[in-house]
């Protein structure tokens, strides 16, 4: 079995760890400016119209099928929706 986690907890994981990529990334880069190209890279590919949104979407479906197929299950029980 999967574990499924709040999609909150998850961005607030996602959240943490580019905050150290780019804590990490502006000790290494001296100039300003290269470090803003990459910070907005980083923040482009993870951020919410990145990765994030594709997380949400994934976990959307997901959990659109797990209802497809216990709705399947409980109608096969004679199961009543409440």
């Amino acid at each position: 079995m999967v574990a499924v986690f709040p999609l909150p907890m998850l961005i607030a994981k996602l959240n943490a760890r580019k905050n150290r990529l780019l804590l990490v990334l502006q000790a290494s880069i001296s100039q300003q400016h290269q470090y803003e190209a990459v910070r907005k890279i980083l923040l482009d590919e993870l951020g919410r119209d990145g990765f994030e949104k594709e997380l949400e979407e994934a976990l959307q479906h997901t959990e659109r099928q797990g209802k497809e197929r216990a709705g399947i299950h409980t109608q096969e029980r004679g199961c009543q929706n409440e």
